[in-house]
């Protein structure tokens, strides 16, 4: 027999958990809106870089020769180098987020079982 203190701890951690479970969702909120935004960040990115690419191309074929192919080389070379840099990081930020969601997606099973556990108990 469940006595009287026993059903309002129960209500009490009821309580806790659906709070916990509120701001889960309100988390989960925020990362999918970064998540969005990163997308569309990528997106953005990826546009840029095919127009810079389509840009070098017409330099390279306008200057195939001499000291100007060469410093047009170097700067190519360069921003390469820093376009690696930032898919790098892009994938990293990606990661984490999918990481995070994955995270928040279990924890919310956990929470949802105790809830429905002390909804049990409570009867």
């Amino acid at each position: 027999m469940v006595e009287k203190g026993d059903r309002m701890d129960t209500k009490v951690d009821l309580i806790k958990l659906k709070e916990e479970l509120k701001e889960l969702e309100t988390e989960k909120y925020s990362i999918h809106v970064e998540s969005v935004k990163l997308k569309n960040f990528e997106s953005e990115l990826f546009h840029f870089l095919e127009e810079k690419d389509q840009l070098f191309h017409k330099l390279f074929e306008f200057w195939k020769h001499g000291e100007m192919k060469n410093y047009i080389d170097q700067i190519y070379s360069e921003i390469k180098s820093t376009e690696k840099n930032v898919l790098s990081n892009l994938e990293e930020k990606k990661e984490l987020i999918k990481k995070q969601r994955t995270e928040l997606e279990f924890r919310e099973e956990e929470l949802r079982y105790e809830i429905l556990k002390s909804e049990d108990f409570k009867e």
